[in-house]
C-alpha cells in the first residue's frame, strides 16, 4: 500500500495531456538554447519600495506606464559587417553574426534558398575553403554527406577570397576551431535563428 507522499508523487509526474507535453518541450528547448523565452511584458510589474503605497503604483494599462524591455546587448562591430548586401555568385549576403556559438556566421540568399557559411579558426578539420587564419564551412547539417548546390560552394570560396584580402589588416575574429566548438556546444544548433 502506498502512502500519501507516493500518491502525490505519481500524480505530480503523470503527464496531463497535450498542454503538459508542449510546456515541458518548450522548457527543454529554452534550457538548451534552441529558442528564447518570451518576454512577459503583460505580467511585468514595476518593483515597489516597502515605503511606497499601492496607490502610487502606475496604471499598467496605459502605454506610457509600461516598463521598457531590457535592451539586448548590441552586436560587436566587425569587418564582416561590410559583407551585408554584397553578392557572391548570385547569392546576396543577408545577415552576419561575428559571434555565434564560437564561430562567425554569414547568411546568404540564393535562388536555391537561404544558406549559412560558418567561419571558424583553422584546426585539425579542414574547411571547404581556408585562409591563413580561418576555415569556412557550409552549415547545411549534412556532415559532408549531403549534396551541395554548386552556387553555394562557389559563393563560399568567393567569401574566403574576400576574407584573405582583409584578414591581415583587420582585428582577428574571436572564433574557435571546429573541434573546440563541438566540445563547447555538443548539441549545438549552429544555424542562426
Amino acid at each position: 500500500m502506498m502512502d500519501t507522499g507516493e500518491v502525490e508523487s505519481v500524480r505530480r509526474d503523470e503527464p496531463a495531456g497535450r498542454r503538459w507535453f508542449v510546456t515541458r518541450s518548450m522548457q527543454v528547448m529554452v534550457a538548451l538554447g534552441f529558442i528564447r523565452a518570451p518576454l512577459a511584458q503583460a505580467d511585468a510589474r514595476p518593483l515597489r519600495r516597502p515605503d511606497e503605497s499601492a496607490a502610487a503604483e502606475p496604471d499598467l494599462g496605459s502605454a506610457q506606464a509600461m516598463p521598457e524591455p531590457e535592451p539586448e546587448a548590441a552586436p560587436t562591430p566587425s569587418f564582416l559587417d561590410a559583407l551585408v548586401g554584397r553578392e557572391f555568385r548570385g547569392c546576396r549576403v543577408e545577415r552576419v553574426s561575428p559571434e555565434h556559438l564560437g564561430g562567425a556566421a554569414i547568411v546568404l540568399a540564393s535562388p536555391e534558398g537561404a544558406f549559412q557559411i560558418d567561419i571558424l579558426a583553422r584546426g585539425d578539420v579542414r574547411g571547404v575553403a581556408e585562409t591563413s587564419r580561418y576555415a569556412l564551412f557550409l552549415a547545411n547539417r549534412g556532415d559532408g554527406r549531403q549534396a551541395t548546390h554548386e552556387r553555394h560552394g562557389l559563393a563560399l570560396m568567393d567569401v574566403a577570397e574576400w576574407l584573405r584580402g582583409r584578414e591581415s589588416r583587420e582585428a582577428p575574429l574571436q572564433v574557435q576551431t571546429l573541434t573546440q566548438r563541438h566540445a563547447a556546444h555538443p548539441r549545438g544548433n549552429f544555424h542562426l535563428p
